[in-house]
C-alpha cells in the first residue's frame, strides 16, 4: 500500500477521534460571563487549510529542513450568554518552554450560538511578525500552542519539529 493510501485513510480517523475527543470539552467563562461556554471542536496543527480555514490534514511533526509554516487551527461553537465578545490567545512555546509567539484576537459575537474559526502560523524559516511570532524555532524537539478562552486555558496542542 502506498504511502498517499495510507494518509487517505488515516486522515479521516484523526479527525474524527480530534472532533470526538473535543466536541464535550466545556469551558466555563472566568471573565464574570457566568452563562458564555465555548464548546472546542477542533484543535490542531496542520500543515496547510483551505480557503475556508478548514485543516488540510492533522499533522503534528514538521521537519525544519523541508516545512515552511506551522499552522494552528481552531474550531469552537460559543453559546449566548449576553457577552459582546469572546476573547482568545494562543501562545506558542519551545522545548524550553520559551515563548516564540503569542497571538491574541477578539471575536464579536451576535448574540446566538454561532461556530467561530481562528487560524494562526509561525514560520520556521521566516518571523511571521503579523502572528505574534518573535522567534524562530531553533533547535528539534516538542514545541507547544497554549490555547485560552476567556482567560481560561482549554488546552494545548503539542507539536513536534525535526532537524
Amino acid at each position: 500500500m502506498n504511502l498517499k493510501k495510507v494518509r487517505m485513510m488515516v486522515f479521516p480517523l484523526v479527525l474524527l477521534c480530534l472532533l470526538a475527543g473535543l466536541v464535550f470539552y466545556w469551558v466555563k467563562d472566568t471573565a464574570g460571563l457566568r452563562h458564555s461556554r465555548a464548546v472546542v471542536s477542533v484543535m490542531t496543527t496542520c500543515s496547510g487549510v483551505n480557503k475556508n480555514g478548514i485543516p488540510v490534514d492533522a499533522a503534528n511533526c514538521f521537519r525544519q529542513n523541508s516545512t515552511r509554516f506551522v499552522y494552528f487551527t481552531l474550531i469552537f461553537v460559543v453559546t449566548p450568554s449576553g457577552a459582546e465578545k469572546a476573547d482568545l490567545e494562543c501562545i506558542w512555546t519551545d522545548p524550553d518552554d520559551q515563548k516564540i509567539a503569542e497571538m491574541k484576537e477578539t471575536f464579536n459575537l451576535s448574540g446566538r450560538t454561532e461556530t467561530l474559526n481562528f487560524n494562526t502560523w509561525i514560520g520556521l524559516k521566516e518571523i511571521v511578525a503579523d502572528n505574534g511570532q518573535m522567534s524562530l524555532p531553533q533547535k528539534p524537539g516538542a514545541y507547544f500552542v497554549h490555547t485560552f478562552i476567556y482567560g481560561k486555558h482549554i488546552g494545548s496542542t503539542p507539536f513536534f519539529i525535526k532537524g
